[in-house]
């Protein structure tokens, strides 16, 4: 069979046509891949600058976290973790309004994703919406409750709102979801020490504190239940080694802390040395407790050259207070400068009037200068302001003749250290 040669060349030249005319533009399928690449393109740009902001974020740079999730979203606005990242940046901006904006445009992209409830929480907190911020909290538990973030934050809320019992059933309501979490369990600790139940506090400080070993502020909250309730023993053991790590060296509230153990468990020499170092450098100059503490130590220890160091230090920083004229009047006594230790008792007094020690101790000093009938007037204030002191009682019973003098001792003799 021949075949036209200008036949052949005709189908050819159609051939090739229909070839170029499909070259010239997308099909269906083809233009489906093409937008779908462009959105693969985009999602990752998105998600890029949104790395960006976040990292910024992160790093305290909230302009260039702003202009970054920005920018991100206006890649692609349908993302909720960029709206809510938006929300956060202005949150700590202080934009309140437009941080809620961000927070409820996420929500309404994605009505179960429980960021931006939370971090709205948050910001009905700090604008003293307690109740909004209580009823998103438990929506957030509704939403997951596997995280006891949410938990501890609607029981702390309650707590504000002056609702501790309220507080308490709720995360004992939780059942065993959470009780083996250790923000949990420290959470029922300080509840317990807000309702004065200061050993159960303890008992749930121990159980956070098996639970988070190397959580800091779990063992802080122990020490302190366990000076509430008097375990001084295990609260100085506790607070020693506190003390020996970097980041509680120079923590002066410790180191007072521990002064206070140390003195509760009669190991005067060591509370010595520890206020005399908190009294020491620019600091020490003016922590006038320590100093007060130091006079008290030193005191106890009959070493009276601190005690006139302290009374001196103490009346200089702050002569409106008792203690610095109290402390001169035990020194003086103890020099026989009964007089002078008098007027240091009166100046106590003015300062504090309703130091019932001030009014013992006047009682002290006019009795050793036989002035009886002000001894007695001043125990009678005393008495008025500390009626189940055993002190004013012994002391009216030797001036009564009812007991010989030397049964009331004021100040022993001094002992070595």
């Amino acid at each position: 069979m021949r075949i036209c040669k200008n036949t052949l060349r005709l189908g050819l030249t159609a051939a090739v046509i229909a070839a170029l005319a499909g070259c010239s533009g997308h099909g269906k399928y083809t233009q489906d891949e093409k937008n779908n690449a462009e959105l693969a393109m985009a999602a990752i740009k998105s998600g890029t600058e949104w790395d960006m902001a976040q990292q910024a974020f992160l790093g305290g740079s909230l302009q260039k976290a702003l202009k970054k999730v920005d920018l991100s979203i206006s890649i692609n606005e349908t993302v909720p973790k960029s709206h809510c990242l938006k929300g956060r940046i202005l949150f700590e901006m202080g934009e309140m309004d437009r941080a809620m904006e961000s927070f409820d445009m996420a929500q309404a992209l994605d009505p179960n994703y429980v960021e931006p409830l939370y971090y709205q929480g948050i910001v009905y907190e700090r604008i003293m919406e307690r109740d909004n911020a209580l009823a998103n909290y438990k929506r957030c538990i509704e939403i997951d409750d596997n995280n006891p973030q949410y938990a501890i934050a609607a029981a702390e809320v309650m707590i504000d709102m002056g609702r501790p019992e309220e507080a308490e059933e709720f995360l004992l309501s939780m059942g065993s979801t959470f009780e083996h979490h250790a923000g949990i369990v420290q959470t029922l600790g300080h509840l317990a020490m807000m309702q004065q139940k200061d050993e159960v506090a303890v008992d749930y400080f121990s159980q956070a504190r098996l639970l988070a070993p190397e959580d800091g502020l779990i063992l802080e909250d122990l020490v302190r239940a366990q000076v509430a309730t008097g375990q001084y023993a295990d609260a100085e053991y506790n607070l020693s080694q506190m003390l020996e790590e970097s980041d509680h060296a120079e923590r002066r509230d410790l180191m007072h802390m521990r002064a206070r153990c140390l003195v509760e468990v009669d190991r005067m020499i060591e509370a010595r040395t520890m206020l005399m170092e908190l009294t020491d450098g620019t600091a020490g100059a003016r922590d006038i407790d320590a100093w007060v503490a130091l006079g008290d130590v030193a005191y106890r220890l009959h070493d009276f050259n601190h005690v006139r160091r302290t009374a001196e230090r103490i009346q200089a920083m702050a002569p409106n207070r008792a203690e610095g004229y109290m402390l001169e009047a035990m020194w003086r006594f103890r020099n026989s400068e009964y007089e002078e230790a008098l007027a240091a008792c009166e100046n106590a007094i003015e300062a504090g009037p309703n130091n019932h020690e001030a009014h013992l101790f006047n009682a002290v000093v006019n009795f050793k200068l036989e002035r009886f009938d002000d001894a007695r007037k001043s125990l009678a204030q005393a008495q008025t302001l500390a009626p189940e002191n055993g002190a004013v009682a012994a002391m009216l019973a030797v001036i009564d003749g009812d007991q010989p003098a030397n049964t009331f001792v004021v100040v022993e003799e001094p002992t070595e250290d």
